[in-house]
């Protein structure tokens, strides 16, 4: 008998255990689920975080639709790529986009590579052919203006970027690249860089890849036909502005005792955020 009564109330306690991971309507985190669309596509305007969007081949893609922006005209678009392991609600939360969409009216766009990691090599189409299959979802779904798709990306996530200016010119409008790493063959595509791109990168003086950074952009100056700099040395940042090919530039700016970091954030934006700088950037030179 008392061994009828201990499974009876160990089964209590299972189904109770099933109750409170179900959670109900007025739960906790149930205002997160609700503010969280997946696969919404049928109803694209509709302002929040859109999850998992496929594209050709199965790969997916989160999306932010601002708040007060109407998509019955094209907007605005600025793809995250993550970082290497990482992937979109990583890049989402460092970038911290989704507030600076809703300020200014753009798309915050968060590709999630399923390797963790992109291939940013002269030869290898796939991650490219991913970026371009969403950008093509985002012109023809979401009314994405293709005037203005712009590219960012940190750490192998830059070097991707730097990749999709290269490999992409005619799609994109201009490129941030948040401390590029070096990763891969990314140096043999900056060699064979022939289209200039409006470009802004990011550098930390403490972060040891900011030399395998530098190299990169270098190149690239050098293959658009890049002038002097006029530099601005602050005491917490260098920036420096090179006019290029084709009425482009290049800019670069150096936060001296930053690391190999997504610099700033919303709340934070000293001494600055790179998210807000590359916008600025963009809407100045596209």
């Amino acid at each position: 008998m008392t061994a009828m009564r201990t499974l009876r109330g160990l089964a209590v306690l299972a189904l109770l255990a099933v109750a409170v991971g179900c959670g109900g309507p007025g739960e906790a985190g149930s205002q997160d689920k609700a503010d969280d669309k997946t696969e919404t596509k049928a109803d694209p305007g509709e302002p929040g975080l859109h999850k998992k969007v496929k594209v050709d081949g199965g790969k997916t893609y989160d999306v932010y639709v601002p708040k007060g922006r109407s998509l019955d005209e094209p907007v605005p678009a600025v793809l995250v790529l993550h970082g290497m392991p990482g992937d979109a609600a990583e890049a989402r939360e460092q970038s911290g986009l989704d507030a600076l969409a809703d300020e200014e009216g753009f798309l915050a766009v968060y590709p999630d590579n399923p390797n963790g990691s992109w291939t940013p090599n002269p030869d290898d189409e796939g991650d490219s052919d991913f970026v371009r299959d969403i950008i093509t979802d985002l012109t023809g779904t979401w009314n994405a203006d293709p005037k203005r798709i712009f590219v960012s990306g940190t750490s192998n996530g830059g070097d991707m970027a730097l990749t999709i200016g290269a490999k992409l010119p005619d799609l994109v409008a201009g490129i941030a690249a948040v401390v590029p790493a070096g990763t891969e063959e990314v140096a043999k595509v900056m060699d064979a860089v022939e289209t200039p791109v409006p470009l802004i990168a990011f550098f930390g003086g403490n972060d040891p890849r900011e030399g395998l950074g530098l190299d990169l952009v270098a190149t690239w100056r050098d293959r658009v036909e890049c002038g002097k700099a006029k530099t601005d040395k602050g005491k917490q940042v260098t920036v420096r502005e090179y006019a290029c090919a084709d009425d482009t530039a290049v800019v670069t700016q150096e936060v001296h005792e930053g690391f190999h970091e997504w610099f700033g954030t919303a709340a934070e934006p000293e001494p600055v955020w790179a998210s807000a700088a590359m916008w600025e950037f963009f809407t100045r030179k596209s």
